[in-house]
């Protein structure tokens, strides 16, 4: 009996520690080239991501390719949404965070809620 209970007790937690299955819901893509590439995708956890590459200053010495794009997510601990857009090209690496709406944070429905 004893057994019993401590199963339930295990399973009880890992129930509440199993990861939730995220599912693809939109997929994009034009397969990368010499010219460049671009690719989207969208989750069931409301992530998101875009990027896409166009070269540069074809044919001359300075040839290159820049991306630009941009990916979202909902932070699983606040519930607060996040837009992080970036380019990269013969500046580096160059991010912005946002912080879009989202739920209120766990803490705070708790609060109001009493």
């Amino acid at each position: 009996m004893k057994l019993l209970i401590f199963l339930c007790f295990v399973a009880m937690g890992m129930a509440a520690t199993a990861p939730a299955f995220v599912k693809l819901l939109r997929y994009e893509v034009e397969p990368p080239s010499p010219r460049g590439y671009r690719y989207f995708f969208q989750q069931s956890d409301d992530t998101i991501q875009e990027s896409r590459a166009v070269v540069k200053n074809e044919g001359r010495e300075d040839q290159h390719h820049e991306v630009t794009g941009f990916y979202s997510f909902i932070a699983p601990d606040t519930g607060i949404l996040y837009v992080v857009k970036y380019t990269a090209g013969t500046d580096g690496y160059q991010a912005t965070q946002e912080e879009g709406p989202g739920s209120l944070p766990p803490n705070i429905v708790a609060t109001c809620l009493g």
